[in-house]
């Protein structure tokens, strides 16, 4: 699995969706550069030394984005208000970002979780 399957992954979407994608990996990739880039669960997903860290995919609506454990989203608090969220995923509405702060607190809870 490469980043290559990545970029095919997100070259595949409509747009908006494709520019959305191409975004949340900037953002992800700024938060943790490290990442290796390959596709799970036929979604782009990010891995780090602790293992996958977050996911992104396009949907009808947006894009969503996977912290890759039912337990982060919940324990994110407040910063996920105004956002529409299940159990294991936050979506982001056509037209919006997802914001460098909140990736950043979801990898970390993510890590703190996978540390522990």
């Amino acid at each position: 699995m490469s980043s290559a399957e990545v970029d095919a992954y997100i070259a595949a979407q409509n747009e908006p969706q494709r520019e959305m994608l191409e975004r949340a990996r900037e953002v992800i990739l700024e938060v943790i550069p490290q990442a290796q880039q390959l596709i799970s669960y036929a979604m782009p997903a990010f891995k780090v030394e602790e293992g996958i860290v977050a996911f992104i995919a396009a949907t009808k609506a947006g894009i969503s984005y996977y912290p890759h454990s039912g337990q982060v989203l919940a324990m994110a608090g407040d910063i996920l208000n105004g956002y529409s969220r299940t159990k294991a995923a936050l979506h982001i509405p056509l037209g919006q970002e997802l914001p460098r702060s909140i990736v950043e607190r979801l990898i970390e809870l993510k890590l703190e979780l996978a540390r522990s």
